[in-house]
């Protein structure tokens, strides 16, 4: 209670200093407030301990195994696993995955093949 009536002290003294409420000027224009919230976009290799910012660059390549790759972000994103080949052949392809928020996704690379990774904000 003691709070309480401390708080409202508090307030009643606040409000009697304010311009215009407390009949001392005129009321002033008000202005506006924006607030901006920055990208998060972050790749981590589960198995790895590894935490990647993606942002402004975000590239990683892995070797035989599997991993467990979190995307971490507050927005929109898009996903690319590409197979680094020596002969391409039309047997393997890349993915894009797109999302938002939070994401787990499982890539098994074979013995002897490298993917690269990355992660870039956008989507549609």
């Amino acid at each position: 209670m003691r709070r309480l009536l401390i708080g409202l002290g508090l307030m009643g003294v606040l409000w009697a200093f304010q311009p215009g409420l407390a009949g001392d000027a005129p009321l002033q224009a008000q202005h506006e407030v924006g607030i901006r919230i920055p990208v998060i976009l972050r790749l981590e290799v589960v198995e790895l301990g590894l935490r990647m910012e993606a942002l402004p660059q975000g590239r990683l390549t892995l070797g035989p195994g599997s991993y467990r790759l979190r995307i971490v972000s507050n927005t929109r994103w898009r996903l690319w696993l590409v197979p680094l080949l020596e002969n391409p052949s039309s047997e393997v392809s890349s993915f894009l995955l797109e999302g938002r928020g939070r994401e787990e996704v499982t890539l098994q690379v074979p013995a002897g093949a490298t993917w690269e990774v990355w992660v870039r904000v956008g989507g549609g």
